[in-house]
């Protein structure tokens, strides 16, 4: 049971810290691009069959144009985990509410490498640095288990 307690802890810990480094690098990443208005075209909840099995199973669905350089661009991407492959799912309260924040202009920020990808909001710096710091702990606690 001990060597499956020091397997477990390294694997959570190793996860959370590749997870954790990964979102801060993009968090730091997406602060260097500019900032630029854009026209929010529709947002709306949507129901995700496939994140039931969480209890969150709603997504907050934004399309907005913006210009950057003389040209326009059409954009999604809400959330800084969607720049990774992940989404962000909410409870239906929740997104009803998150939806009700997004006015018909908005600041987003746009990758001047690729102008054509951009995201809404920049943040969970924070959530990201908790879990850095929990996957260290899980670290010393699987390694203190083999002493």
């Amino acid at each position: 049971m001990k060597y499956f307690t020091v397997a477990f802890a390294m694997v959570i810990g190793i996860t959370a810290l590749w997870m954790s480094q990964k979102l801060i690098r993009l968090y730091f990443t997406v602060g260097g691009w500019h900032k630029t208005q854009a026209k929010v075209l529709s947002k709306e909840v949507i129901f995700d069959a496939q994140s039931t099995s969480q209890g969150y199973p709603y997504l907050v669905k934004v399309e907005y144009s913006y210009r950057y350089n003389n040209i326009d661009y059409l954009g999604n991407t809400v959330n800084l985990v969607e720049l990774s492959g992940g989404t962000n799912t909410y409870r239906k309260a929740g997104s009803e509410r998150r939806l009700s924040k997004i006015q018909n202009e908005a600041s987003i920020f746009v990758n001047p490498e690729n102008p054509s990808q951009s995201v809404m909001y920049r943040d969970g710096v924070i959530l990201y640095f908790f879990i850095f710091i929990m996957g260290f702990f899980s670290i010393i606690i699987g390694l203190s288990k083999l002493f």
